[in-house]
This record gives structure tokens, C-alpha cells and sequence, in this order.
């Protein structure tokens, strides 16, 4: 993983400079990526100890918080989640199985309440409501059009 290195990277890129609040530059730099890296696997470690995600997929999405500072971080971290909401509808649709599991996850919604009332924690999910697939493609997807189109909307904002 290249988390250990980002925050080096940025304070070498920073060398020779001063950043606010009288901080030298390269402390300023590798401060702003450790500031991307926490950010950035935040919402991805809700996500794993809930097993929604792998332990992976908050590495690498915490790597890429790093090494692209929090703005930029988050925007492809949030494209990238948007993206696989938006393949995984289609891909059950595809699969005939979109209305059922609509049903299903409605059937479970309405019966959360009773459930985690009575035995005071949230049931686990049956395995066959489960469906696993690959994040990886969706974050380099959000990555590359973050990274490909932010200069471009920086060029043609007023």
C-alpha cells in the first residue's frame, strides 16, 4: 500500500515553502494528506464493520484520500460509491431479480423495528440477500474522471 509514502510525497512536493499558520511547507503537506487519508476511509470503516465492504477497499480508498488530498479524495470516493449504486439496480435488473430483492428489502424494513426491539440488535442478513462484487473498477472509474475532469470545470469556471 502506498499509505506510508503519501504523506512523504506531499511534504517533498511542499519543500521550501511555508503554509498557513507559520507551519513549514512539508509538515503543512504530509498534515493535509494524513487529513485526506483519515477522511476518505471514514465512511468506508462504517461501511466494513457494518460488512458492507472489505477491509481492502478502506485501504485503498484511504490510500487515494492520501495521495489526492481530501478534496479530490472524497470527490472520486463519492463517485465511485454513486457509480456502484447505480451497476448494482442495474446489473439485479439484468439479472431478473431487481423486483424480488425490492421486495425483499421492503418485507425487511418494515420488520427491522420489531426485530431490533425485541432482541435489541440488528438481525444479520440472509446469505442469499447477499450479492458481492468488485469496487475496485468504480473507484479507479471516480479517480480517473475526478482527476481527468477537475482541471478541465477549473478552466471553465468564471
Amino acid at each position: 500500500s502506498l499509505l506510508p509514502v503519501a504523506p512523504l510525497v506531499h511534504a517533498y512536493g511542499t519543500r521550501g515553502t511555508h503554509g498557513p499558520y507559520g507551519l513549514p511547507g512539508p509538515v503543512f503537506g504530509a498534515l493535509v494528506s494524513l487529513a485526506g487519508a483519515l477522511l476518505c476511509a471514514l465512511v468506508p470503516y462504517v461501511m466494513f464493520r457494518a460488512s458492507w465492504m472489505g477491509g481492502a477497499d478502506v485501504k485503498l480508498l484511504a490510500t487515494l484520500g492520501a495521495l489526492l488530498t481530501p478534496h479530490y479524495g472524497l470527490q472520486a470516493e463519492l463517485l465511485a460509491l454513486l457509480l456502484a449504486a447505480v451497476f448494482v439496480p442495474a446489473r439485479l435488473a439484468f439479472d431478473g431479480r431487481l423486483t424480488r430483492s425490492l421486495v425483499r428489502l421492503v418485507k425487511r424494513v418494515v420488520r427491522l423495528p420489531l426485530q431490533v426491539t425485541r432482541d435489541r440488535r440488528l438481525p444479520p442478513l440472509p446469505t442469499a440477500a447477499l450479492e458481492t462484487i468488485r469496487f475496485s473498477p468504480f473507484v479507479l472509474a471516480g479517480t480517473l474522471a475526478v482527476v481527468v475532469l477537475s482541471p478541465l470545470a477549473a478552466r471553465l469556471a468564471p
